[in-house]
């Protein structure tokens, strides 16, 4: 008995996805005395990396959430994207 499957290609909706991101501000220093730019010199790769991102568009990312924030409350794209870059680049 032989089987005939047809390759089908999936096609995702993101639309169930929320539009309610959790805030990253990079200017808030901690409750402890370190600042966060302090940690790094001031011509780190990191610093390029997040000039860079500020200046991309990022509606792509936005566009995969739901304008109404329905759901868990997810990371900015604005922030995950420099770290998925550094992530790659160091390894």
């Amino acid at each position: 008995m032989s089987r005939n499957y047809r390759v089908v290609r999936r096609v995702y909706d993101y639309s169930w996805m929320a539009q309610n991101f959790i805030g990253c501000d990079r200017d808030q220093s901690f409750l402890l005395p370190p600042d966060v730019r302090d940690w790094l010199p001031e011509g780190h790769l990191a610093w390029f990396v997040l000039d860079a991102v500020a200046g991309m568009e990022l509606s792509g990312f936005y566009g995969a959430y739901r304008a109404e924030g329905v759901g868990r409350r997810a990371y900015d794209p604005a922030m995950w994207s420099p770290c998925c870059f550094m992530g790659t680049r160091a390894g």
